[in-house]
């Protein structure tokens, strides 16, 4: 299945930035549309039409506000297609293949939300690798241009496990992390050194905490329950990014985002 977006994002060039020095927050979503995603819930919805409903009100209102439209830069990442699935030959495999760039960095205007849909694998970790890649240029280009800025922010959001959780299980009873260890080693030592916020969001009864937990030595992961409140979610996302400081604050006795709201 294909990924659709509504409207191209404009392009933030670097005189764009140079010009108008205020500081700015580059934001990765990165995003599970495997094929899992598409599975119909216990309260008869399906986790992609609610995590696109998430993802458009989180963009709207980044948009309707001129200071957090300049301000906070998005981009999508999204793991799970049909390009690295059941539907390709095993030795035709690739994970990165399951990887996209649905939308990089530019400005946001109302209705510029992509509609994902569900597929193939998840290739979790060279998802988390490729937005790292994204941030990091993307603040290097900061530097060199407006010279101000705010640690980025990664927001991971699952609703199950890396591809190669389930084989690793079944053949040797563990897990070693295969196909994560170096991103979720790269993102623990950014989060440690304070250059960069990661939120882990387990989606379901079926998305692997322990899993998430690798990527943030902070922040302990939000679970959504079945009620999937994609969007109140989002809206507290925007209002910590839009507003003078950056922490992100969970209630230490609950990983359910409905204490949070």
């Amino acid at each position: 299945m294909k990924t659709k977006t509504k409207t191209k994002m404009k392009k933030i060039t670097k005189d764009d930035l140079a010009n108008n020095p205020i500081p700015r927050l580059a934001s990765c979503l990165v995003l599970d549309t495997s094929i899992s995603m598409g599975k119909l819930m216990k309260n008869g919805l399906r986790p992609i039409d609610e995590l696109n409903k998430g993802v458009a009100m989180y963009m709207d209102a980044i948009s309707k506000k001129e200071k957090t439209k300049e301000m906070v830069e998005i981009s999508i990442v999204t793991f799970g297609n049909n390009e690295f699935s059941n539907d390709i030959p095993k030795h035709l495999h690739d994970p990165k293949k399951g990887v996209k760039k649905v939308l990089d960095f530019g400005y946001v205007n109302e209705g510029n939300a992509p509609t994902l849909s569900a597929g193939g694998y998840t290739p979790m970790g060279e998802a988390v690798e490729i937005a790292l890649d994204m941030l990091e240029k993307r603040k290097q280009i900061y530097k060199e241009t407006a010279g101000t800025y705010k640690q980025p922010w990664l927001v991971l959001m699952t609703d199950g496990y890396p591809y190669d959780l389930e084989r690793k299980m079944r053949e040797t009873g563990s897990y070693d992390g295969e196909t994560i260890n170096e991103s979720a080693k790269r993102t623990t030592e950014l989060v440690n050194a304070k250059k960069l916020t990661v939120i882990p969001v387990a989606i379901g009864d079926d998305a692997n905490i322990d899993v998430l937990k690798k990527f943030s030595p902070i922040t302990k992961p939000v679970k959504m329950n079945e009620n999937l409140k994609f969007e109140e979610f989002f809206d507290i996302v925007t209002q910590t990014q839009a507003g003078d400081g950056q922490e992100w604050k969970i209630p230490d006795d609950s990983e359910d985002l409905s204490e949070i709201i």
